[in-house]
C-alpha cells in the first residue's frame, strides 16, 4: 500500500519517485487528507500516469488494539509515554545552546505530547493515523506499505513505531507547515517586543480595579462563578463549604458582568489578568528568534515557538500574580502546559500551587500529568494514578470526591419531572447519560454512537409503555443537531409523556447542560452512563446510592472499572442492557442488586460522606492563615499537613 498524508504536488513527485526509481508497484494510492479545490486535477494526474487515487475511509470506533481497545485510548495510555522517553529533551536544548532549567524541560515535553489529537501534527494524530494504516493492512492482508508524511517536528520519533507495523515512512516537506511554524515565530516576536514596550504603554496607563493587599487565593475558574449553595455547579464549591473569607480570593473573567457581579459580592475580580505590576524576564534573547527564520533545522524552529511561550506565560503570570499579592493558587485544568509555568512563577513568589481533581481517570493518560505542590484528589488509587504517569506532585491530599450539596429545591424539580412520567404511565424510569461527540468519525467516535444512546431506549421505550426516559445530555446545545434524522424519534418519544430531555444550557462558552447527573438522577430508578471511559457522573450517581450501570462500546478493557465494578454491572452493547433493564424492572425474578456500588465506592472515594469540598475549604483556609502568621512556604504546607492528618489520618496523604 502507498498512503500519501495529503495530497500535493510535492507528494505527487515523491510518489513518482517511489514508482520509478524503486520500482515500488501499486495499482491504487490512497490519501488521507482532501485539498477540496485541486482534487479532480491531481486524480487525473494520477489517472492519467495509470494509477487510482482513492481516499482512505475509516472510523474511529473501528481502529483498535488486538484485545479490541479503541487506540484512542492505547495512544494516551502508553504510546505517548513511550514516545516520550525516546527523545533527549536536554540534548536538544544544549544542541541549540538554548536556556534550561527543569520547568523548561517539563514545559517542552508536555507541550509536545500532549498537544491536541485534532491537529496534524501532533504526536497522537500521527501514532494514530500509523494504527489507522496498519489496520487496513491487516483488513487487506498486506505485509508491507509506504507512508508518505510531512517532515514534522522530530520525525524520527515515528520511525520505530512505523517499522514494528511494517510501515516505511518517507518524509516530504509540506510548505504550508513550514509557513505555519514561520507565523508561530512571527509571533512569538511580535510577542517579545510587545512585553519590551509593555512598561512604556503602561507608564501612563491608569488602573482603575483597587488593589488590596491581603493574601490572595487565584481561583481558576471554568465560568461557573455561583456563589449559592443550590445543587449547580460552582467555582467555588470550595469556598461556600468553608470559613474562607471571599476578601482573600480572587478570579479572573472575560466577561464584565461576570467581574462586576464578583466585586458587588466582595470577591476580588479582574478582566483579562489586568496586572500594574510588570517584570519582563528573558529566557531567549530577541536576536535568536530572528536568526531562526534563517534556520532551516525544523526541531529548532518548534523548540524556539515553545520556548517563547514559556517566557510569555511565565511573565504574565509572574506580573499578575505579583499585582494581586496572589500566595495561593487552586486551579484544576491539568491538560496542557500552561499550568507548569504559572507554578514556577508562583513557587518563585514564594505561593503555593494547588490543584484538585476534577473527571475521574481509569487509566493512566498523557495529558493528565500534573506538576504541583499540592493535589486534592478523590482516592488512593488517584494519587498512585498520577504516580504512574510521572506526574511531579509534591503532596496528595484524598479527601474524596467534591459532590454538589443536594438541595430542595432539586428534590422538588426532580419529584415533578418523575411524577409527570408516572401520570403518564411510567412504572419505571431509567435516566441516560451521554457524552460529546464531534461529526468527523475519523478523528471521534462520531455521532452514531451518540445516537445509539438514544434510538435504543426510546425503541424500547414505544414498545413497552410502563418505561419512562430520562435523557441528561453532557452538551444539550446542539444535542437535536447531532441527533440527525433521530431527533424526530426523540420527539415521538418526548409525545408519550413518558420521556424528558434537560435541555438548558450553562450561559458561557462551554454550552454543557446547565443541569447536573444528580439532578437528573434523582428522578430515576436506574442510571445508564452510556461511555464507562468517561465514568466521573457514574460515581457522582453511585454515590446517591441510585442503582447505576456501565456501557462498554469502546472496550477501555484497562481502566480500573473492570477491576472494581462488579462485571454485572457492566455491559457491551444496547441489546443485553435492555434484557437486563427488562429483567430488572418488570421480572420478579430479576436480579434486584443490578447497579449496586456497596463494594466499590471505596476504592474511588474512601470517605463517602460527601463532605470533600469542606475539606478542600479547611485546608486552603489554613494555608491562607499559616502565610498571615509569617509561616514560609514549607513550614505552612507542613502544618496544615498535619492538621490535615490528625483529622482524617495518616493515610489520607502521600508526600513525595
Amino acid at each position: 500500500m502507498l498512503i500519501l498524508e495529503k495530497i500535493n504536488i510535492s507528494n505527487l513527485i515523491k510518489s513518482l519517485t517511489l514508482i520509478i526509481f524503486k520500482k515500488k508497484k501499486f495499482k491504487t494510492i490512497y490519501y488521507i487528507y482532501d485539498i477540496t479545490k485541486l482534487n479532480y486535477i491531481y486524480k487525473n494526474i494520477f489517472r492519467l500516469l495509470g494509477f487510482e487515487l482513492s481516499k482512505l475511509d475509516f472510523k474511529m470506533i473501528e481502529i483498535r488494539e488486538t484485545n479490541k481497545e479503541c487506540v484512542n485510548f492505547s495512544i494516551p495510555r502508553k504510546k505517548l509515554f513511550e514516545l516520550e522517553s525516546i527523545i533527549n529533551i536536554e540534548y536538544e536544548l544544549t544542541k541549540y545552546n538554548l536556556y534550561q532549567n527543569q520547568s523548561i524541560k517539563d514545559f517542552i515535553l508536555k507541550s509536545i505530547f500532549a498537544e491536541d489529537y485534532l491537529k496534524k501534527n501532533s504526536p497522537f494524530r500521527i501514532i494514530y493515523l500509523l494504527d489507522v494504516i496498519s489496520f487496513f493492512m491487516n483488513k487487506y492482508n498486506v505485509k508491507d506499505s509506504t507512508f508518505i508524511l510531512t517532515n514534522y517536528p522530530f520525525f524520527y520519533l515515528y520511525t520505530k513505531y512505523a517499522n514494528e507495523k511494517g510501515i516505511s515512512i518517507d518524509k516530504t516537506y509540506s510548505f504550508y507547515f513550514g509557513l505555519s511554524i514561520n507565523f508561530l515565530l512571527s509571533k512569538s516576536i511580535i510577542k517579545k517586543i510587545y512585553f519590551k514596550y509593555l512598561y512604556l504603554l503602561k507608564k501612563n496607563h491608569t488602573f482603575n480595579d483597587k488593589i488590596t493587599h491581603e493574601i490572595k487565593l487565584y481561583c481558576e475558574g471554568k465560568s461557573q462563578p455561583n456563589l449559592l449553595n443550590d445543587g449547580n455547579r460552582s467555582d467555588f464549591f470550595w469556598l461556600l463549604n468553608s470559613n474562607f473569607s471571599k476578601k482573600n480570593v480572587l478570579y479572573n473573567s472575560n466577561d464584565k458582568n461576570v467581574v462586576n457581579f464578583l466585586k458587588k459580592n466582595q470577591i476580588n475580580a479582574t478582566l483579562d489578568f489586568n496586572s500594574t505590576f510588570f517584570y519582563n524576564y528573558k529566557f531567549i534573547p530577541l536576536v535568536n528568534l530572528f536568526k531562526s527564520f534563517f534556520n532551516n533545522k525544523i526541531n529548532y524552529h518548534y523548540i524556539i515557538s515553545i520556548l517563547n511561550n514559556y517566557e510569555y506565560f511565565y511573565n504574565k503570570w509572574y506580573n499578575y500574580l505579583k499585582t494581586h499579592n496572589v500566595k495561593i493558587s487552586l486551579c484544576w485544568y491539568k491538560y496542557d502546559s500552561q499550568h507548569i509555568v504559572m507554578n514556577k512563577a508562583l513557587n518563585n513568589l514564594g505561593g503555593i500551587s494547588c490543584f484538585y481533581q476534577m473527571n475521574f481517570d481509569g487509566h493512566e493518560y498523557y495529558e493528565s500529568k500534573l506538576y504541583t505542590d499540592i493535589n486534592f484528589c478523590f482516592s488512593k488509587f488517584s494519587a498512585t494514578l498520577d504516580k504512574k504517569i510521572n506526574s511531579k506532585i509534591k503532596h496528595q491530599i484524598i479527601t474524596g470526591y467534591p459532590m454538589i450539596k443536594i438541595t430542595e429545591n432539586m428534590k422538588s424539580y426532580a419529584n415533578k419531572i418523575r411524577n409527570k412520567l408516572l401520570n403518564n404511565g411510567a412504572e419505571k424510569i431509567v435516566c441516560i447519560l451521554d457524552e460529546n461527540s464531534l461529526s468527523d468519525e475519523r478523528w471521534h467516535t462520531g455521532h452514531n454512537l451518540q445516537r445509539e444512546n438514544y434510538s435504543a431506549i426510546i425503541n424500547e421505550l414505544l414498545k413497552n409503555n410502563k418505561l419512562g426516559v430520562i435523557f441528561k445530555p453532557k452538551s444539550a446545545y446542539d444535542i437535536r443537531d447531532r441527533l440527525g434524522k433521530y431527533e424526530d424519534l426523540l420527539n415521538k418519544a418526548i409525545s408519550t409523556g413518558r420521556c424528558f430531555i434537560y435541555e438548558n444550557v450553562e450561559q458561557n462558552k462551554s454550552k454543557f447542560t446547565k443541569a447536573t447527573p444528580i439532578q437528573a438522577a434523582l428522578s430515576s430508578d436506574l442510571i445508564i452512563h452510556s461511555h464507562l471511559s468517561a465514568g466521573t457522573a457514574a460515581i457522582e450517581c453511585a454515590k446517591l446510592q441510585i442503582p447505576t450501570i456501565l456501557l462498554d462500546r469502546e472496550n477501555d478493557i484497562n481502566s480500573v472499572m473492570h477491576k472494581y465494578v462488579e462485571k454485572k454491572n457492566i455491559f457491551y452493547n444496547w441489546d443485553s442492557i435492555i434484557n437486563e433493564l427488562n429483567s430488572f424492572f418488570f421480572d420478579d425474578n430479576g436480579d434486584k442488586n443490578l447497579g449496586n456500588w456497596e463494594n466499590s465506592l471505596k476504592y474511588f472515594d474512601p470517605f463517602n460522606d460527601n463532605n470533600a469540598s469542606q475539606r478542600i475549604g479547611i485546608f486552603l483556609d489554613n494555608l491562607k492563615i499559616g502565610f498571615e502568621n509569617g509561616l514560609t512556604k514549607e513550614d505552612n504546607i507542613n502544618l496544615s499537613i498535619k492538621k490535615y492528618r490528625e483529622n482524617w489520618g495518616n493515610d489520607k496523604v502521600i508526600s513525595s
